[in-house]
């Protein structure tokens, strides 16, 4: 198994990065090939596997901001036998510039596990991004539209509009893990996980994880890697 990630590989996971997370919190493994220009692999890569019920700062809680960490696999297509395997990991910060303060990691550089058994699983993280996308649009809103915590100067606009700027992030990145590690982590019980990032740090203990987290990575070893 090679420790590093192709070129169309790191393509391919790039634009997954970009849409996981976004319309639905279903589980989601998807195949795709390499088409002419490496016709005999194959990658699985999954989407919505969040991590935990809430954000880094628990007492903000918003369904759009969380940490997704998503397992793929290339794999060769004539021999099935594992070339790449790894996460992609996803912060979302928020949609509110305000909120999205407060989230923000930065760009993540290792991620730490931590089994039942006392074992530490440590990974590093590489292709690190930050994408950001604005919007801005006018909406109706009611006579109590300046309690409304998206609106922007709501007094100087129209009595019926309100002006909401926001904006959609991802601080995102790429972890490679090996066979038996995957194995670990899949088939044991994690108490908590530590991701480090430049601007922030955020740890997640046993009864902060998503109930669906490790059953997913669990379903995904069975299918896809062992």
């Amino acid at each position: 198994m090679r420790s590093f990630i192709s070129p169309w590989i790191a393509a391919l996971l790039y634009v997954s990065l970009l849409i996981a997370g976004c319309a639905s919190e279903q589980f989601l493994v998807r195949q795709t090939d390499a088409g002419f220009i490496e016709s005999n692999h194959l990658l699985y890569s999954s989407e919505n596997n969040r991590l935990a019920k809430e954000h880094v700062n628990t007492d903000l809680y918003f369904e759009e901001i969380n940490v997704y960490i998503n397992p793929f696999v290339e794999k060769d297509k004539s021999t099935l036998e594992i070339i790449t395997l790894g996460f992609k990991i996803i912060n979302k910060p928020a949609k509110d510039r305000r909120v999205a303060t407060f989230n923000r990691l930065g760009k993540m550089t290792s991620v730490a596990f931590r089994l039942q058994q006392g074992d530490t699983i440590k990974l590093a993280i590489t292709h690190q991004k930050t994408d950001l996308k604005a919007n801005t649009s006018y909406e109706t809103w009611s006579d109590d539209r300046s309690t409304d915590p998206y609106a922007t100067d709501p007094g100087t606009l129209a009595s019926s509009d309100v002006l909401y700027s926001s904006y959609e992030m991802w601080e995102t990145g790429i972890i490679l893990v090996s066979s038996e590690d995957f194995a670990r982590l899949a088939n044991s019980a994690i108490v908590s996980c530590e991701i480090t990032g430049t601007k922030n740090s955020a740890v997640y203990r046993e009864a902060d994880f998503d109930e669906t987290f490790s059953a997913n990575l669990h379903s995904f070893y069975l299918n896809y890697i062992q």
